[in-house]
């Protein structure tokens, strides 16, 4: 490590890891002159991570999106890491400005091939709740014309069983914003997934669940119609 930022003459450096650092690692990491910036659940970052569970997203995941939003500002951009796993995230310059929709849970198939049937039913269950909670909220002027407090989120978001603030949150976002052309996109795409894991076939459930993920984001992707 030492030799290697010797070599190319770094100024400063970020630590971000997903493992806890051996003691050596640690030294190795002292011993360096350079100002380094520990990456972590306290850091300030220039985006809004709308993950469902932020303290779950790895901070090698942060680091790629803060530096592809450093490059690209105030754009969309799909930041895709090939590593042991292969993961996506999305920077969403117009629903969200420089907000992380994470939606990898997806990404997660390529290596867990065995359990695919049982989480694309666990995501198309979660997908659900949220889509209809979106139409009820959409639906319901009253709560969405007024200031909402926590209890009254809870209250409302209890039937669809949604517990995270964030995601009740997210879904007030899109029942204000998300067009009605999309939800209703979006519902055709939950249908199609859960036709598919009806007979069992867990590819096109997934191509169906990865369509409404992207048509969000690229409107172009709804107008594709199926061969």
């Amino acid at each position: 490590l030492s030799s290697f930022s010797k070599k190319y003459s770094f100024s400063q450096a970020i630590v971000a890891t997903v493992v806890n650092l051996s003691s050596e690692a640690e030294c190795a990491l002292k011993a360096l002159t350079m100002p380094l910036l520990y990456l972590d659940k306290d850091t300030d970052l220039p985006i809004i991570n709308l993950y469902g569970t932020p303290q779950t997203l790895g901070y090698d995941r942060v680091a790629a999106v803060v530096g592809a939003n450093a490059c690209f500002p105030n754009r969309d951009i799909l930041v895709i890491d090939a590593g042991t796993c292969i993961t996506y995230e999305f920077i969403d310059a117009v629903l969200a400005p420089n907000s992380v929709k994470a939606m990898t849970i997806l990404s997660s198939l390529v290596e867990t091939e065995n359990n695919l049937m049982s989480m694309l039913q666990n995501i198309l269950f979660s997908f659900d709740n949220v889509i209809v909670a979106i139409k009820a909220a959409k639906a319901d002027r009253e709560f969405l014309s007024k200031p909402i407090n926590y209890q009254a989120k809870r209250i409302f978001f209890t039937p669809f069983r949604i517990n995270s603030p964030t995601t009740m949150d997210r879904v007030i976002f899109a029942a204000k914003n998300m067009p009605i052309d999309i939800l209703d996109y979006l519902v055709e795409a939950i249908n199609r997934a859960s036709m598919a894991l009806q007979v069992f076939d867990d590819k096109k459930a997934l191509l169906a669940l990865e369509d409404a993920a992207l048509s969000v984001q690229y409107p172009a992707i709804r107008a594709f119609k199926e061969l």
